[in-house]
């Protein structure tokens, strides 16, 4: 009997564990692009890396999804930095210009048959500097790797 029980033992430990998708936590995505203003619900436009002056339309957007589904709103650091010396409005800037963080609370979206997401966009306008940007967002104290864009002239 005691053989048994031992071999019984032994082959429930050899058993692979399953893991089940309810407890699975959501991978967050994060993306960065263009999207036209007039058409947001479109999504990112194809050659969203690029955004142009004589464009007043077109938003740089970016947006981070699998979130948790109790998420109401994130703590969010968004870090910008420019080619050359510019202004950001509510901006914490560096020195010379270049560097620009700017803090925020924003809402988790809830659309219907989407999973939460956060999306933030902003609007280059015809003073901005022209040439490579980089932003680095930061979302409840995680930190995802940065992004780059260009803004041409046309």
């Amino acid at each position: 009997m005691m053989k048994k029980t031992l071999l019984a033992a032994l082959l429930a430990a050899a058993l692979p564990v399953t893991v089940y998708a309810d407890d699975a936590q959501p991978t967050p995505n994060f993306r960065l692009g263009a999207v036209d203003a007039n058409r947001q619900d479109q999504g990112f436009l194809p050659d969203g890396e690029f955004l142009f002056r004589n464009q007043p339309d077109r938003l740089l957007c970016w947006e981070l999804t699998g979130l948790s589904e109790f998420a109401l709103s994130a703590n969010v650091t968004e870090t910008f930095v420019s080619p050359k010396s510019a202004r950001f409005a509510n901006a914490a800037s560096s020195v010379d210009g270049t560097e620009h963080k700017i803090s925020s609370n924003l809402p988790v979206i809830r659309a219907d048959g989407k999973a939460p997401y956060i999306r933030h966009c902003w609007r280059m306008e015809p003073t901005d500097p022209l040439g490579e940007y980089s932003l680095q967002v930061d979302v409840n104290g995680v930190s995802y790797p940065a992004k780059t864009f260009q803004f041409k002239a046309y």
